[in-house]
């Protein structure tokens, strides 16, 4: 009787399972729908979550939501400046990104993975958003990304990647890009 009970458990664990869609029809920079949600309620097991973007050639994740409860899905998210090619050296096309939703406080316990999918180059007419202190403010500018559970703190000097592509400091730092300054 305890081992019939004991595979019930085991099974009702795997049964009630997080699923997280791909993304459909993702650009870099553009804004997509992302949907999740769980095949049998468990609130318990997946209180609330982080979601974040993954390619295994970059360095590190893309904190694209954090704290989301089921209820929050579907939601409209605007994608990072991700390259469609790592370089011309290197023609390898950056069609595996994954979406890994993650404990809130622990970005190393994943509760799911979506399917792989693709995300095409910005699309015309498409930038990365520009902000500017207010009149008489003194600047200062710095990043605080949620990247594998460290935080990174850089400046966001600009700088010219080969390809003339515009990044800063801290996103061809994190891609592993090559740079002239």
């Amino acid at each position: 009787m305890f081992i019939k009970l004991y595979l019930l458990a085991c099974l009702s664990t795997l049964i009630a399972a997080l699923q997280v869609e791909p993304l459909r029809n993702a650009h870099s920079l553009g804004t997509v729908e992302l949907r999740w949600w769980y095949e049998f309620p468990d609130f318990y097991r997946f209180d609330n979550l982080s979601i974040l973007l993954h390619h295994p050639s970059i360095a590190s994740d893309f904190a694209i939501l954090a704290n989301q409860a089921e209820r929050d899905s579907p939601m409209n998210i605007s994608l990072p400046l991700v390259p469609a090619q790592l370089s011309p050296i290197l023609v390898e096309s950056l069609d595996g990104y994954t979406l890994r939703a993650t404990e809130v406080g622990n970005t190393t316990h994943e509760f799911a993975v979506s399917p792989p999918f693709a995300i095409g180059a910005a699309e015309a007419g498409s930038s990365p958003p520009a902000s500017s202190p207010a009149p008489g403010a003194s600047s200062g500018t710095g990043t605080g990304t949620a990247a594998q559970g460290r935080t990174t703190n850089v400046g966001t000097r600009d700088m010219v990647c080969r390809g003339g592509v515009r990044w800063t400091i801290a996103a061809a730092a994190a891609m592993g890009l090559e740079w002239v300054f």
